[in-house]
């Protein structure tokens, strides 16, 4: 059996709208919408291009606390197959929940008071 090593690279930039507050927060509603690429760092695996996928959201997100919300809207993958010049592309509905830093709710400085 034989292994090789795949790099992919991806980038994401991302908006995110709050509606009812200046920032997200529990009980922000707000709009999301967000670009993501990938591109291959180059193998047999991955096959000759460059580009791999591109990935698309727009949607709605809302915060039960200050550490889970949930988005959900338009999902679009435009994908190039990896030995072929065929691609796919999907449309999807999705809903993901976040989790965001909980542990650092936990979490205390541990440095001292400098008084």
């Amino acid at each position: 059996m034989k292994f090789e090593n795949v790099f992919r690279f991806r980038t994401q930039l991302k908006y995110v709208k709050p509606l009812n507050a200046k920032e997200i927060k529990k009980g922000t509603h707000y709009l999301v919408g967000f670009d993501e690429v990938f591109v291959n760092g180059g193998s047999k695996v991955t096959g000759r291009h460059v580009f791999d996928q591109n990935r698309i959201f727009v949607g709605y997100g809302y915060a039960f606390s200050d550490y889970f919300t949930l988005e959900t809207g338009y999902f679009n993958q435009f994908q190039i197959a990896a030995h072929s010049d065929n691609f796919y592309v999907n449309h999807v509905w999705q809903i993901s929940l976040y989790v965001n830093n909980v542990l650092g709710r936990f979490v205390r400085n541990s440095t001292p008071d400098s008084n």
